[in-house]
């Protein structure tokens, strides 16, 4: 079980200072990791109404590795199978932050070009 920090409605600033600027943050308690999906995030982010359930649009997910800076861990949530990679983190940190953003990223993580989620 985990908890996530959700961050949602920003965008992320340019390296080498960055961080999330004008967004919210919503906790989302007690979520088992063994039946997260990709898909369990944009269900939350329909109920914050950031996505239309008519409408197509990308969103992007990124998460951090704790504890490290956020310059340099941020990774992509765009498939189950790097919703799965969150496990090797939960075990030891039980507070997984995620940051979405919308329609495109300035962000260059592991996955290049950015993948995104696209919601139908």
């Amino acid at each position: 079980m985990f908890c996530m920090l959700l961050y949602h409605g920003g965008k992320f600033t340019y390296f080498p200072r960055r961080k999330y600027v004008n967004g919210k943050r919503h906790y989302v308690e007690l979520l088992d990791i063994e039946s997260f999906w990709v898909h369990d995030i944009d269900d939350m982010m329909v109920k914050l109404g950031h996505i239309n359930e008519c409408l197509p649009i990308e969103m992007y997910y990124h998460s951090q590795r704790p504890p490290c800076d956020v310059n340099f861990s941020l990774f992509t949530l765009a498939s189950d199978d790097d919703v799965r990679n969150l496990a090797k983190y939960v075990g030891q940190h039980k507070l997984i932050e995620v940051s979405t953003e919308h329609g495109k990223t300035k962000l260059h993580t592991n996955s290049m070009p950015p993948t995104y989620v696209r919601y139908k």
